[in-house]
């Protein structure tokens, strides 16, 4: 039997030491992963040219282990699944210095992640799932700190400008500084106990067209936004015990 014991990473990520012959160790990028499977770091890596682990098959798994991919300033990506592979899921570390932190695409699950000093932060499709991460991005227009069409919830997110969060589904229990729109969504969401600040806009929900979505927004508080509140004539929005709005 396989002994699992767990200990402490750089910073505050929980880990498990994974034994002999358990997963595929990542030793050095750029890294491409052609076979499904669980894959992890023993140390913090960095890259000079390319993506930083580049995503070619369905199923997998990638845990940091507490560690960190560094881009050094490049203009791609640390860990790129622009494709669209599912089932993947990246846990537990830190990407950063990229232009773009992660790009994943459906049914992807983006956990307890760190991304510092890149454009974009975490941009996942469809029934996908970011949870507990930390995005502080550069100060750099058109910026998207956490884009997700599924479930978004316990996450902090700190930008200049550009989008905190941009999404649909759920979106939950986020803490959200940024000085162009908090929260975004032009599509059926319910926005449930987010606390967001900033300039601009806090909520920006509908899209500028006939599209009618649906929104429940509740248990939100914003505050210092110039619009804490928005909506297109064609959103659909139950407004129910925010603060600040």
């Amino acid at each position: 039997m396989l002994s699992a014991v767990p200990a402490w990473a750089d910073g505050d990520f929980y880990v498990v030491a994974v034994g002999s012959g358990v997963g595929t160790k990542i030793t050095s990028l750029p890294y491409t992963i052609d076979k499904p499977g669980f894959y992890y770091l023993t140390g913090n890596l960095t890259c000079t040219s390319g993506n930083g682990i580049t995503i070619n098959v369905t199923g997998v798994t990638i845990d940091l282990m507490g560690f960190s991919l560094d881009g050094k300033g490049v203009s791609q990506t640390g860990i790129n699944n622009g494709v669209g592979w599912g089932n993947l899921e990246v846990r537990n570390g830190t990407l950063v210095g990229w232009n773009a932190g992660f790009l994943g695409g459906p049914s992807n699950r983006a956990i307890n992640l760190r991304v510092e000093n890149c454009n974009t932060g975490i941009d996942v499709s469809a029934a996908s799932l970011v949870k507990g991460c930390m995005v502080v991005l550069r100060s750099v227009s058109s910026v998207k700190g956490i884009g997700c069409g599924g479930v978004i919830t316990g996450n902090t997110v700190v930008i200049g400008e550009g989008v905190g969060i941009y999404g649909s589904g759920t979106i939950s229990g986020n803490d959200v500084v940024s000085s162009n729109i908090g929260i975004k969504s032009d599509e059926d969401s319910s926005i449930i106990g987010n606390r967001i600040n900033g300039t601009n806009y806090g909520l920006y929900l509908g899209k500028e067209s006939a599209y009618s979505a649906k929104f429940l927004v509740t248990q939100n508080t914003a505050s210092s936004y110039s619009t804490p509140f928005h909506s297109t004539p064609s959103a659909i929005v139950v407004n129910v015990n925010n603060a600040g709005f």
